[in-house]
């Protein structure tokens, strides 16, 4: 017997994983975008922070690496956004 002449056994190798982003992919599907509505939650002048996006029931839970708002459009009230990671061109927009 010589291991050069051995043949692979049928189901010996697992297929390679497909990795699809579609909602039954089962990596996740179309879930990060929420939208401005969040925000019609909170009066003008609230300091928003994420544990109150949590109380409010708008996000689920805090990631360890927290919350971090990317660029869109600006919500119309003024609130004061604390606690949250940012996009530099959110930063530039709010001017913080």
């Amino acid at each position: 017997m010589d291991l050069s002449t051995l043949k692979k056994l049928k189901g010996n190798i697992a297929r390679e994983k497909r990795v699809g982003r579609g909602v039954g992919s089962g990596h996740g599907g179309h879930t990060s975008g929420r939208g401005l509505s969040v925000f019609s939650v909170f009066r003008a002048g609230t300091v928003v922070t994420p544990q109150k996006l949590l109380d409010a029931g708008i996000i689920k839970s805090i990631p360890k690496g927290g919350v971090k708002i990317l660029a869109g459009t600006i919500p119309g009230k003024k609130l004061k956004l604390d606690g949250f990671h940012m996009s530099e061109s959110v930063k530039k927009k709010l001017g913080s």
